[in-house]
């Protein structure tokens, strides 16, 4: 999915989990929006996304982890704000979920079953995805939510951020 598909999914998830968790506060939308978008930080280390652990749910699970010793609260969110990301990126490419306890890449690869890709590049991998209806269509989908919510939870987001940390 594009950038702006894991920033909206973080919003709408963030949105969702704050009337079950105290996650008010900017310290928690911040903890949410970093790993949400996070894993394709691998991009900076490798040319081939999605290649390295940033994109495993056993990093993700370590991470939470660790966190668990500050905060269970922070621990979930950024469990589930990674965890939307990676189950995202399963539905247009594949990933390697369990690596390195499994190696098998997982996913429905949308694209790939629209296309026919010789090399894997983000520039490639983002024509890709305007190219191919069901990524288009859920992209849009996440992003018209994401845009209601922001516009509808501004007032609500002014005051997290103003609070600070």
């Amino acid at each position: 999915m594009l950038p702006t598909a894991h920033i909206f999914a973080t919003l709408i998830l963030w949105w969702i989990l704050r009337r079950f968790l105290p996650i008010d506060n900017a310290m928690s939308l911040a903890v949410m929006i970093v790993c949400g978008v996070c894993p394709d930080l691998d991009v900076i280390y490798d040319v081939s996304h999605r290649r390295l652990i940033t994109h495993t749910f056993t990093f993700w699970i370590g991470v939470s982890v660790l966190l668990s010793i500050f905060s269970p609260t922070l621990a979930i969110i950024a469990f589930a704000s990674a965890s939307i990301h990676l189950t995202m990126d399963m539905l247009d490419y594949k990933i390697r979920p369990f690596y390195p306890i499994i190696k098998r890449w997982m996913g429905l690869n949308f694209v790939d079953k629209y296309h026919k890709r010789e090399k894997d590049t983000l520039i490639q991998d983002a024509l890709f995805y305007l190219k191919t209806p069901p990524v288009i269509v859920v992209e849009a989908i996440i992003d018209i939510i994401g845009l209601i919510i922001l516009v509808k939870s501004f007032g609500i987001l002014y005051k997290v951020l103003v609070s600070g940390f």
